[in-house]
């Protein structure tokens, strides 16, 4: 499923180095097209066994990605999934009224947005209670583990990217 989203970009890519290459331009399309392919294969390799906290946390570890961004984008994610669940709530209770909200019905809309600044709201008290502050060292309970053969497959994947790259 992946590798089919990325279809476009790839025959994006292949396209514009066929056209606008100035040596080889067969050469060098099919050459960025499977780096394309390498790269999100490699993304896939060392990402998708993973949680969304756990590589926030690995970044927060590694890269010194801040905490506040760390914290914010775990929780603009929870939003968006408690979003979900309210909008089905929305439309099942509008359904049992017999009212139907269609996709550009300013009423769903404005029932979302009470209800994501209700939980806004409600996340920024639990925050303050649980003493966060902007800037403030935060502890953190998380340790790295990574599998061999994650590992073995990264550098699989970059040796066979260097030797396609010099063929």
């Amino acid at each position: 499923m992946i590798f089919l989203s990325a279809l476009p970009l790839a025959f994006g890519t292949w396209w514009s180095f066929y056209l606008f290459s100035a040596t080889a331009p067969l050469t060098t399309a099919w050459l960025y097209t499977l780096r394309l392919y390498t790269f999100l294969l490699l993304g896939c390799c060392l990402l998708l066994p993973y949680q969304l906290t756990e590589i926030l946390f690995s970044l927060h570890l590694q890269l010194k990605l801040s905490a506040t961004f760390v914290y914010g984008f775990l929780a603009a994610v929870n939003l968006l999934s408690n979003l979900q669940k309210q909008l089905a709530r929305i439309n099942y209770a509008a359904k049992m009224k017999g009212v139907s909200y269609h996709v550009f019905s300013p009423r769903l809309y404005l029932k979302l947005i009470v209800f994501a600044l209700d939980q806004a709201d409600a996340l920024s008290q639990a925050m303050h209670s649980q003493g966060f502050e902007e800037g403030r060292p935060r502890t953190l309970v998380y340790t790295e583990k990574k599998p061999r053969f994650q590992w073995a497959i990264s550098f699989f994947l970059i040796f066979c990217y260097t030797f396609l790259a010099f063929l």
